[in-house]
């Protein structure tokens, strides 16, 4: 019995093996060559990628009871294109606007709450900020769609390549 159950699952053991090699482990099959979420990192180390590669920095200024944030979260930053543009072209940072977590921010020490009132001048909620050589470029208030927001992540792009 133990030689029928072989001799029966072998072929497709085989298919299974040749399938895995033709297409690999990290095939658009699995989704791991592909985008999956954005690339979120802390201010840090946006700030040194930013330097070192001339890469803009995208904020993302949510508080924790901001519903159009958790929206945004769920619908906007899922989608593909959205994801694409922030990975490739930004710097990705989520700040949470009531944090009293601390960062550094120009050799002084600020809680993440004082960084978005101070620096980034934000009382709305979510707001997106283009920040770029550790200065404000433009805020973009509220709930944006995700066909709104590439229009501002294309448009942000462009600017880029003429600073």
């Amino acid at each position: 019995m133990d030689n029928l159950y072989i001799k029966s699952t072998l072929p497709l053991l085989i298919i299974v093996i040749l399938l895995l090699s033709l297409f690999g482990t990290n095939s658009d099959i699995f989704g791991s060559d592909s985008p999956q979420q954005i690339r979120w990192v802390s201010l840090e180390q946006a700030l040194d990628i930013s330097q070192k590669e001339r890469k803009p920095i995208w904020l993302d200024v949510q508080t924790a009871f901001c519903v159009s944030c958790k929206d945004m979260d769920k619908n906007v930053y899922q989608n593909k294109e959205v994801i694409s543009l922030v990975n490739e072209y930004y710097c990705a940072v989520k700040i949470d606007a009531d944090s009293k977590e601390k960062i550094t921010f120009q050799g002084k020490k600020l809680t993440q709450s004082e960084f978005v009132k101070e620096v980034l001048k934000v009382n709305v909620y979510p707001s997106h900020v283009y920040f770029f050589n550790e200065k404000v470029h433009e805020t973009v208030p509220f709930y944006q769609s995700t066909t709104d927001l590439q229009k501002y992540l294309q448009h942000y792009i462009s600017k880029n390549s003429e600073m």
